[in-house]
């Protein structure tokens, strides 16, 4: 297959060290927000140009308002975090924008990438790749201790390897039947339902606003779905 199919595992650990330096600097929030609107961007320039061969939807005008309901749910859902402030780094801002990017660019290298290899041959690569980059990145980094530290950890946080595996395989079967945009909109709903649930049994942190701006976005989302389906 092309070289920089083998790429995935790159932009995988990307993603993973990217977000971890933009939360600590500006929160959760606003880094899942400038993600979620990176996405939405990316992803539109995919589908209406085809790019990386996927398939091509023009982007229409009509699709705008469910967009922009969407893109209104998701303030809803942060306006609290949003609220308390957590500094505008412009730079950092804009790193987490892009790294919505990279999520989409992400997505559709492991698509490709399993296309060939097949999709248990394809995860296998993305892991092979993103182990040594990662244990690099821990030496660049200074983490000496990082094999203690993997010792100590509890045990359930090594369930993070196979929810991502789960989440590879979602996305590559996801992708037969949808378009790009589709599947990056629909993750995005699925991150904020997600994140509500957790929110009300892990945190005890709910509200009825969250649940009201899950709502609005998952409205935008059909809204839009219902225009490219019929395109």
């Amino acid at each position: 297959m092309p070289w920089y199919l083998y790429s995935a595992g790159l932009w995988g650990l990307t993603l993973v060290a990217g977000n971890s330096f933009c939360v600590a600097r500006i929160g959760p929030a606003l880094t899942t927000c400038m993600g979620i609107g990176g996405q939405l961007f990316f992803s539109i320039l995919m589908d209406h140009y085809g790019w990386m061969e996927v398939k091509q939807v023009p982007f229409e005008r009509k699709r705008i308002p469910g967009l922009l309901v969407a893109v209104l749910g998701l303030l809803v859902v942060n306006g609290e975090a949003l609220k308390e402030g957590a500094g505008w780094d412009t730079g950092c801002l804009l790193l987490a924008f892009l790294l919505g990017g990279v999520n989409v660019f992400s997505k559709t290298i492991n698509f490709r990438a399993t296309g060939h290899l097949g999709t248990a041959n394809g995860t296998l690569v993305n892991y092979l790749v993103a182990s040594p980059l990662s244990a690099v990145l821990m030496a660049v980094a200074g983490e000496a201790n990082g094999a203690a530290t993997f010792v100590s950890a509890p045990s359930w946080l090594y369930l993070g390897g196979v929810c991502g595996v789960v989440a590879l395989v979602l996305n590559v079967v996801s992708l037969k039947k949808i378009t790009l945009f589709q599947s990056a909109t629909l993750l995005l709903c699925g991150q904020l339902a997600g994140a509500a649930v957790l929110d009300a049994v892990m945190y005890q942190d709910m509200s009825a606003l969250k649940l009201v701006g899950v709502a609005i976005v998952a409205t935008g989302v059909v809204w839009d779905k219902k225009i490219t389906l019929a395109q």
